[in-house]
C-alpha cells in the first residue's frame, strides 16, 4: 500500500492492513483528496468492497479509536473490557491485561513506569506469583484509563510547538512534542 498510495501516505490517508482512512480540512478537499486515493487505487487494480465503505464522516472508529476533528480516544467498549478484567492469577491472564492496557499507553501518563512491575509477566518463567506491587500497577492502570482524559488532541498548526527533551546517560532519551493552550500545555 505504501507503494500504491506514495505521497497521500500522512498527508492525507493512513493505512493499517486493507482499512484506509482519509481526513481533511474541509469538505472541498475531502472529495479532492477521496478521489485521489480512489485514483491511485483504481491505478493498481485495486476494487472496493462498497459495502465496507464508508464515506464523508466527521466522526469514525478504526482501530480501536473513535477519531473526529479535534483528536482521538479509545473506544469506550474498549475501555470497559480492560476495567472488567479480574486480578489475574495466571501468565497467561497477565499478559492478556498488559496487552490491552500497552495498546493505550498513549493515553496512561508515565505508562512505562506505571507498567514495569507487570514487565515480568511477559517471560513466563518460574512459578506465577502475583504480589502488592503488581496488584498497584494493575489498579492504577485501570483507574488512569477511566479518570484521566481520554482524549490526544491534534495539534493546532498556528500555535507554537513547545520541543521539552531529557536525556540520561543510564536510561535514554526522553521527548516530549506539546503545546500551550489557555495557559496549559497539551
Amino acid at each position: 500500500m505504501n507503494e500504491v498510495l506514495g505521497d497521500l501516505l500522512g498527508h492525507h490517508c493512513l493505512v493499517y492492513l486493507d482499512d484506509i482512512i482519509t481526513f481533511s480540512r474541509s469538505i472541498n478537499d475531502h472529495v479532492k483528496d477521496i478521489r485521489a486515493v480512489l485514483h491511485a487505487l483504481n491505478n493498481h487494480n485495486f476494487k472496493l468492497n462498497l459495502p465496507k465503505c464508508a464515506l464523508i464522516h466527521e466522526r469514525i472508529e478504526y482501530l480501536g479509536h473513535e477519531i473526529d476533528h479535534t483528536g482521538y480516544r479509545p473506544l469506550q467498549n474498549n475501555i470497559k473490557a480492560v476495567i472488567d478484567i479480574p486480578t489475574p492469577t495466571t501468565y497467561d491472564e497477565a499478559h492478556r491485561f498488559y496487552g490491552m492496557a500497552n495498546y493505550y499507553r498513549s493515553f496512561i501518563k508515565n505508562f512505562a513506569a506505571v507498567a514495569h512491575p507487570l514487565q515480568r509477566f511477559q517471560a513466563k518463567k518460574g512459578e506465577f506469583v502475583w504480589k502488592a506491587e503488581q496488584q498497584l500497577a494493575f489498579d492504577t492502570l485501570k483507574k488512569h484509563l477511566v479518570s484521566e482524559p481520554c482524549t490526544l488532541n491534534f495539534p493546532i498548526s498556528n500555535v507554537p510547538f513547545i520541543l521539552a527533551t531529557d536525556a540520561s546517560s543510564k536510561n535514554g532519551i526522553g521527548v516530549t512534542l506539546k503545546q500551550k493552550i489557555d495557559k496549559h500545555e497539551h
